[in-house]
């Protein structure tokens, strides 16, 4: 039965691949991208596996990374609160979400000519994505106080993707 959330979670990332091709390029390159990584082994073998690092965490980097080109594209809220979305529910899930606010990061100070502006987008992008991480100390708080204490103040505020990874299935 949890096999078929990373087959889904695949298949979206796909249609991802494709529309995030098309977005930067064209059409022709987002098909091209559809392609290849419909045929990588890492993709196929990451869809076919129960696990929520494989194919979730590549879905919800592609999500961020487009939803953010869309809002530098359409200067629209949602698609600016959607990449903010994406990437803390990233970051719940594997230490290498921080790649996402790097490359965002990087993205916005090259793209805008005002650093001042860039440092607020950066500011607000992070605080909404904090916010949706913060709902698993909560969340764990309120479950069960023993294993907030262990995964949050003996291992560290920012390991729950290693220690407590499961209940990340609720939030998906």
């Amino acid at each position: 039965a949890f096999r078929i959330i990373p087959i889904i979670f695949g298949t979206f990332s796909i249609i991802l691949l494709y529309a995030l091709g098309e977005l930067v390029y064209s059409r022709r390159a987002g098909i091209t991208a559809a392609i290849l990584g419909a045929f990588s082994f890492y993709h196929i073998f990451a869809s076919l596996q129960v696990d929520v690092h494989g194919a979730t965490n590549f879905f919800l980097f592609l999500a961020a990374i487009y939803s953010f080109l869309r809002f530098e594209k359409e200067k629209s809220r949602k698609w600016f609160i959607l990449s903010a979305v994406s990437a803390g529910f990233a970051s719940l899930n594997v230490y290498s979400a921080i790649f996402i606010f790097a490359i965002i990061g990087l993205y916005v100070l090259i793209s805008d000519k005002n650093p001042f502006k860039s440092i607020i987008t950066m500011a607000k992008f992070s605080f909404i994505s904090l916010l949706v991480y913060a709902v698993f100390p909560i969340f764990a708080f309120l479950y069960n106080k023993d294993i907030f204490i262990r995964t949050f103040l003996v291992s560290g505020f920012f390991q729950p993707a290693i220690n407590f990874r499961y209940p990340v299935f609720i939030f998906i």
